[in-house]
């Protein structure tokens, strides 16, 4: 049976229609595609490595060593990351780990945190938070110093803090508030409110 001629052209046309659409969608999602190549691809990998502050440069894993005139190893930090900001000559540190070297010979000092910020113009390396420092002393033994901030200065070769320290030896525990050590003479000045309890051995 022939269909009219009027179902026949509305048939084709609703046909026409249907097959505009799926043009039109093919034709979108090519266009869609080309502008997304054009869009650069952004790699976020570089900017989380270098970090929100955005330093000059970064070291992960780093170590940094200082030789006197002699050639000899004065001190050695370690530590997990390393950002440094050239203009203001300045490096900040996490969980640095420093090993101040005597010059004459004797035990170093090994001292932590879990942040620091190293000056290398001036040598001096500020630690806080949780700052452990270890040294032997003549009269005491081995010597563990607890503060929540210290500064090394490599160049007048001493260990200072304002802060309340505690320090802990094999027959006593004291407190005070600040302290300066001497490097190379092993020695420690307790200032302020010194108290300290000992033991009976």
């Amino acid at each position: 049976m022939r269909l009219p001629d009027w179902m026949l052209l509305a048939w084709l046309r609703d046909r026409s229609i249907a097959l505009w659409g799926i043009v039109g969608v093919v034709l979108l999602g090519l266009a869609l595609l080309v502008l997304q190549e054009d869009d650069p691809i952004r790699d976020t990998t570089a900017t989380d490595l270098r970090g929100p502050q955005k330093p000059d440069g970064f070291v992960v894993n780093a170590t940094f060593r200082a030789f006197d005139s002699e050639g000899r190893l004065k001190s050695r930090i370690r530590t997990r990351r390393a950002e440094q900001f050239q203009d203001e000559n300045r490096v900040t540190m996490e969980r640095p780990r420093a090993m101040l070297m005597a010059r004459n010979g004797g035990a170093p000092w090994f001292v932590r945190s879990r942040t620091g910020l190293y000056r290398p113009d001036v040598a001096k390396l500020m630690l806080e938070k949780d700052v452990r420092a270890r040294h032997s002393s003549t009269e005491r033994g081995d010597v563990l110093i607890l503060s929540e901030r210290m500064t090394l200065d490599n160049n007048e070769r001493i260990v200072q803090t304002d802060a309340p320290v505690t320090l802990i030896d094999r027959s006593s525990v004291t407190h005070a508030v600040g302290m300066t050590g001497w490097i190379d003479e092993r020695a420690v000045r307790l200032e302020n409110d010194v108290r300290s309890r000992y033991f009976n051995r």
